[in-house]
């Protein structure tokens, strides 16, 4: 069954209205650069496309036309174009670090990090492919032997050494960077007609795309071969999908999809994964049944460009729709019970939401304090993660979260973070995250606790034993205190939702804390004695040198005379869909497209 996506953001980030987006690269810090007809390197906001403050690279090439990653951290982009300048920015200071110059437009560029590929325009009777040292701008081998211009470039994936070049004349080459001899680094020729695009699927295989949407596949030859093996003819696209244009093949996980435009009355992209387990007889497919569909994409206009966004997107195969439920939060014997209803097969297959439970406190101004839950969770066969947390945004967020026995990466864990985990440049923050195995913490009622202090930081407990403790980043804005019950199929947290109702039972939670706001001595003083119970006196919070004081209810922290002072009054309101979904660090598939001006962000529509 296909999946449609629709859009959810897009810009036009270019200075000129009629510019086209030719090329877009992720980079790091959730940028994304671009390229556009204007002669513009540009970067943007990845996440939600923001063009507020778009950053325009200076000194981009004349007649700008390709734009590769020049490392795999996203900190470098290089760029080239009709005069003949091949240029390497850096992401972070948005300064030219280093440019070298050919004789004649060029038309492609690959890159593996020390390396750069260029291949050229047919000028003399000639089309160049070279290689260059990136650190030296030095020219290190060289082939002429080429009739057409050069459109594809690509890399193999586990040796370095041998580059792919396809180009106009209809070849696909492979060639030994090693051998100076230009008759001799030729290591395999594939006849297919006027190349469009080319690239290595996997380092056995090799695809051809030509201009006029025809597929095939290639295996690679070994030394051992005496002719090269017999391709796999898939035939032109356009009838099969069915689409106007193919865009590119595109690498998503350990599977490659068909990226297909249509342009003429509904304007929409087709994304189709290719069986990539080719079997012996040769045979290969497209898998039509599940291809997603983002639509509308972009009018009459031809996408020049897709990227997909790795950093930000989880496997689609498996990622759900997850819709709070009102009724699935109750009060039960005096215990307050959140439900996940049991998911079956039927479900997945259709696609169907998973009902979940979440709630969180009215007050969105809590800060320091200490926060705790006795807690124990029932009923599963399969994922679900149980959480209890303070959140302020993405980048300010204190989790305790249970992943049950399942599918998902981390299942059987009970995990203690403090956002962000992840730099951005996508490595992991030494400390602020550790996973314990589960044991028995579950099945039983047990106390997790969490304490924030300006100072000392964050520390989780369970039964009052201290589990972890983490400063980096200490939260500085007021939040909410949220409970939640989930899971989306996703394989990074929750896994495939369990089959079976999933209960999360609860006798108390317990919080002592600041907040931003303020109380005059008159509200503190009535609203203790609305409460109609004892004040309790208790330990202020290092982090406001308040004095002990008298307090609301279960207990409470400050000083009546200070700006900021502690409510033991927690009134919860139920979360009801539509909002963001329950791992909203973590966005559903997200295709990034670029055509005409436009840069459009996609995900599933319901």
């Amino acid at each position: 069954m296909a999946r449609v996506y629709q859009s959810y953001a897009s810009t036009s980030p270019s200075k000129v209205d009629s510019a086209y987006v030719l090329s877009l690269i992720a980079t790091v810090g959730n940028g994304l650069a671009a390229i556009t007809s204007a002669n513009e390197l540009l970067m943007i906001d990845r996440q939600n496309l923001s063009s507020v403050q778009t950053i325009y690279f200076e000194g981009a090439p004349s007649g700008t036309n390709c734009l590769t990653a020049g490392d795999t951290q996203g900190q470098l982009l290089i760029c080239s174009g009709t005069d003949g300048n091949v240029i390497t920015f850096d992401v972070r200071s948005q300064k030219k670090i280093a440019q070298f110059k050919i004789d004649r437009a060029v038309t492609d560029i690959a890159s593996d990090g020390p390396r750069i590929a260029v291949g050229t325009e047919l000028k003399a009777q000639q089309a160049i492919v070279s290689l260059w040292d990136a650190r030296q701008n030095k020219q290190v081998w060289y082939n002429g032997e080429n009739n057409d211009e050069i459109t594809a470039l690509d890399f193999h994936p586990s040796k370095p050494e041998v580059l792919l070049a396809g180009g106009d004349d209809g070849l696909v080459s492979l060639f030994n960077t090693d051998i100076q001899d230009e008759e001799e680094s030729l290591l395999q020729v594939a006849n297919h007609g006027p190349i469009h695009k080319a690239g290595f699927l996997g380092p056995d295989r090799i695809y051809a795309l030509s201009s006029d949407q025809n597929l095939a596949i290639h295996p690679v030859s070994t030394p051992d071969d005496n002719e090269d093996p017999p391709p796999i003819l898939i035939g032109d696209l356009r009838p099969v999908i069915p689409c106007q244009y193919v865009i590119d093949i595109l690498k998503s996980g350990s599977e490659w999809v068909v990226a297909a435009g249509t342009n003429i009355g509904t304007s929409r992209i087709d994304l189709t994964k290719l069986d990539h387990a080719i079997a012996p007889d040769q045979q290969l497919s497209l898998d039509l049944a599940s291809k997603y569909v983002l639509e509308p994409a972009h009018g009459e206009e031809i996408v020049r460009a897709i990227l997909l966004d790795e950093q930000n997107s989880d496997n689609p195969d498996i990622r759900l729709n997850a819709k709070y439920d009102v009724q699935n939060v109750q009060i039960k014997n005096g215990i307050l019970q959140m439900q996940q209803k049991g998911y079956s097969d039927l479900e997945l297959e259709k696609f169907d939401p998973v009902h979940i439970a979440g709630m969180q406190t009215h007050a969105t101004d809590i800060l320091h304090g200490t926060f705790r839950a006795e807690m124990k969770l029932e009923g599963y066969n399969g994922g679900s993660c149980a959480s209890f947390f303070w959140y302020h945004d993405d980048r300010s967020e204190l989790d305790i979260e249970f992943v049950t026995p399942g599918t998902s990466i981390v299942n059987d864990t009970i995990n203690y973070t403090s956002h962000p985990s992840i730099n951005s440049n996508g490595t992991k923050i030494p400390n602020a995250t550790v996973s314990i195995p589960l044991k028995d913490t579950l099945d039983e009622y047990k106390t997790h606790r969490f304490d924030c202090d300006a100072v000392k930081g964050v520390r989780y407990y369970l039964d009052n034993k201290l589990m972890h403790t983490d400063t980096h980043n200490v939260p500085k804005a007021g939040g909410s205190l949220q409970l939640k019950l989930w899971a989306d199929g996703n394989k990074w947290w929750s896994g495939l939702p369990s089959k079976t109702d999933v209960f999360l039972k609860v006798k108390s939670i317990t919080a002592y804390y600041n907040t931003t706001g303020s109380l005059t001595n008159e509200k503190w003083t009535n609203r203790c004695a609305r409460e109609k119970k004892q004040c309790q006196a208790v330990t202020a919070i290092h982090s406001y040198n308040t004095k002990p004081a008298t307090c609301i209810g279960s207990g409470c922290v400050g000083d009546a005379s200070s700006k900021s002072h502690t409510s033991s009054s927690i009134v919860f309101k139920p979360v009801t869909s539509p909002q963001k979904s329950p791992s909203a660090r973590r966005s559903l598939k997200i295709w990034l497209l670029a055509a005409w001006c436009l840069v459009v962000l996609f995900t599933v529509a319901r």
